[in-house]
């Protein structure tokens, strides 16, 4: 009746398919010639429920998520797309961080995906996401996204440790460094009369003692902003949103990009009032997250919005839609309107080339964000660069180690240490002379503490050769 058979998935569906008269046929057929019911039995003729020999039987109660797995068919549904073919247990690219420092199946997507198989199935004694067991399987998750892209089967990782860490959250309350963290806004608001890299604050955080915490700017980049005088003439509009770290933090890159967007023609509004919810969002603070968010939305207008870290990029334009939902209109057109600023430069370049002078094919070295290399955009900071008449080289190297707070917590020092020395601090040491571009605050942060370099964001480098 098929090509090859319909196996056991489809015998249920043959009563209503081929009617009475044709089963009797069937039936007799195969009793003619196998009366002893040995060839194939319960294949194409049963009695038997569809789903009876399902490796994984569905969950006796429905499983209710916070974020949307309607996708994927729910939570069970996404983690059975891990199909065990062990891509993730490759030692180059960007997926799986932690299996390449420990080579461990433990520390792999698939055993990720396994455990929780496991749970689903019954074949766990919990009966919960939120048990200790499956937050220690998940800790080493960097949430990098890269089995999203890099998997054959997309299995999404980042998004199952989300929702997990939520249900642990909901469970037992969040220890004060996750509460502090996933409110970094307001931390960074107040770490300016605080003195954060104290031994005790770091105590108390449970941060590496070795590890420096980034420095409080003197002033914000919005005040900045609001004495700033925009010089034209412009040939064009855009919002730049100024996340957290740049308003608190990192303000002399905000500064950079809205002085490099003047020179380019283009009129910059800054949108700061909120934050995209990703430090939220990777604690597992999603109610916390969700309402960072759609207060942020009310502020974005329809005007293309260029974001300059790529987890936040990522946050708007692919969580976003698991947070608030894949139907969500309004979701949908913020994902649409968010673009890095490397694409958005292109895009300009092609309409006003003569704005862009050319470098003097100066070679230099990038590392790319993980969300950014999980992204459509992956390649575009090199692109901009060649346009621009630089001679980049793209540093072959997967996750930095940091991801965010991951690697400033004690219990992750090794680890972070070791996945950096995977391929990113040897490819330095190879290449000592070069100006860094790196693109993502943690992964600057990485390469500040273990080099003593500073890298650029693409628009200080851009700024510097008055391009």
């Amino acid at each position: 009746s098929g090509e090859h058979g319909d196996g056991l998935v489809r015998s249920h569906l043959n009563q209503a398919l081929f009617g009475d008269k044709v089963m009797r046929a069937f039936k007799a057929i195969k009793k003619l010639f196998d009366p002893e019911n040995l060839m194939n039995p319960g294949k194409i003729l049963t009695d038997e429920e569809p789903f009876s020999h399902l490796k994984t039987p569905p969950l006796e109660e429905k499983l209710h998520t916070f974020l949307d797995f309607a996708p994927d068919g729910g939570f069970p549904m996404a983690v059975d797309l891990c199909n065990g073919n062990g891509a993730c247990r490759k030692s180059d690219g960007l997926m799986c961080p932690s299996f390449q420092a420990t080579k461990n199946e433990y520390d792999s997507t698939r055993g990720r995906a396994n455990a929780l198989k496991a749970l689903f199935s019954g074949r766990l004694d919990h009966k919960s996401l939120a048990s200790e067991e499956i937050e220690e399987i998940l800790d080493l998750c960097l949430a990098c996204k890269g089995c999203k892209v890099e998997c054959p089967a997309s299995v999404d990782m980042a998004k199952m440790k989300s929702e997990v860490l939520y249900k642990l959250r909901k469970k037992r309350g969040a220890s004060l460094a996750d509460r502090l963290f996933a409110n970094l806004p307001k931390l960074l608001k107040w770490a300016r009369y605080l003195p954060t890299n104290s031994k005790l604050a770091k105590r108390l955080l449970k941060m590496d003692p070795e590890r420096p915490l980034p420095e409080v700017a003197s002033e914000r980049l919005s005040k900045w902003f609001k004495g700033y005088t925009q010089k034209g003439p412009f040939t064009a509009e855009a919002s730049l949103l100024s996340d957290t770290f740049l308003e608190h933090v990192e303000t002399e890159i905000g500064k950079s990009a809205i002085k490099l967007l003047n020179s380019l023609g283009i009129h910059v509004r800054l949108v700061s009032q909120g934050c995209c919810g990703r430090p939220a969002f990777s604690k597992g603070d999603l109610e916390g997250a969700k309402k960072q968010v759609l207060a942020l939305m009310k502020h974005i207008g329809h005007r293309p919005l260029i974001v300059l870290e790529p987890s936040c990029a990522s946050m708007l334009t692919d969580d976003l839609l698991n947070l608030l939902g894949h139907d969500n209109e309004e979701a949908k057109r913020v994902a649409r309107q968010v673009t890095l600023i490397e694409p958005f430069l292109i895009e300009h370049f092609k309409r006003y080339p003569d704005l862009f002078p050319k470098g003097e094919h100066r070679r230099c070295l990038i590392h790319t964000h993980c969300h950014q290399k999980a992204s459509p955009d992956k390649n575009a900071t090199y692109q901009l660069l060649k346009l621009t008449g630089f001679d980049p080289i793209e540093i072959p190297s997967g996750c930095c180690g940091m991801a965010g707070s991951f690697g400033l917590e004690a219990k992750h020092k090794e680890i972070t240490k070791e996945i950096a020395n995977l391929k990113l601090l040897p490819f330095l040491d190879q290449h000592q002379g070069l100006p860094i571009i790196s693109n993502g605050g943690s992964c600057r942060l990485q390469i500040s503490f273990f080099r003593g370099i500073k890298p650029d964001h693409i628009v200080q480098f851009l700024g510097k050769e008055n391009v």
